[in-house]
C-alpha cells in the first residue's frame, strides 16, 4: 500500500495542508481576494454598533451624538466617525456633517486617482473598472468594488453602510 505524503503550505510557519497553488485554504483565499497570500486585513466590523432605545434598535453613534446635542440629527446630515473606526463612538470622534460633504470627503482619498479607487469595504485599492456602476448613474460608481457590491447584494444589504452613517 502506497501512502502519499501530505503537502504543507509554502507560507513560512504555516503547517496546513495544501489545497491549491502550494497554499492552504486560508492563504489561497487571501490570494484570490487580495492577490497576495500574505495580506491580512483589519477585522473592522462591517456594520455599526447598535443600542436599544425605547424598545427599538438604533445605531449607537447616532444615539450618542443626539443625546449630546439634545436633538435628533438634522435632515440631510449624517454622523461622521473622524478616525473612520466604527468602534470608536467617543464624543470627540463624532461629528454631525452634511451628507453631501461627508460623501465628498470620503471620495477625496489620496488612494483615489484617475485610474484607481479605494473600496471602503474590503479596504483595497483597485482599478476603477473593478467598481460597480449604478444603472441609474452610469457615469458614477457606487463607491464599492464589484465583488463587495455582489457580496452585499447576496447578503441582502443594498446600501453601503459607510455612507449611510
Amino acid at each position: 500500500m502506497l501512502f502519499m505524503a501530505k503537502k504543507i503550505c509554502s507560507v513560512v510557519n504555516c503547517s496546513s495542508e495544501v489545497i491549491a497553488r502550494g497554499w492552504c485554504h486560508k492563504h489561497y483565499k487571501r490570494w484570490q481576494v487580495h492577490g497576495d497570500p500574505l495580506i491580512v486585513m483589519h477585522n473592522e466590523p462591517k456594520e455599526y454598533q447598535l443600542v436599544r432605545v425605547n424598545g427599538k434598535l438604533k445605531k449607537a453613534h447616532r444615539h450618542i451624538l443626539e443625546q449630546h446635542l439634545g436633538r435628533p440629527i438634522l435632515p440631510g446630515y449624517v454622523v461622521h466617525h473622524k478616525d473612520t473606526s466604527k468602534l470608536n463612538n467617543s464624543l470627540d470622534n463624532l461629528e454631525e456633517k452634511l451628507k453631501s460633504k461627508h460623501t465628498a470627503d470620503h471620495n477625496r482619498r489620496p488612494e483615489n486617482t484617475d485610474t484607481h479607487k479605494y473600496c471602503p469595504i474590503c479596504k483595497t485599492v483597485l482599478p476603477r473598472t473593478s467598481f460597480h456602476v449604478s444603472k441609474s448613474h452610469a457615469d458614477n460608481c457606487s463607491g464599492i468594488c464589484g465583488k463587495c457590491f455582489n457580496d452585499r447584494k447576496r447578503n441582502g444589504k443594498s446600501k453601503l453602510s459607510t455612507n449611510s452613517s
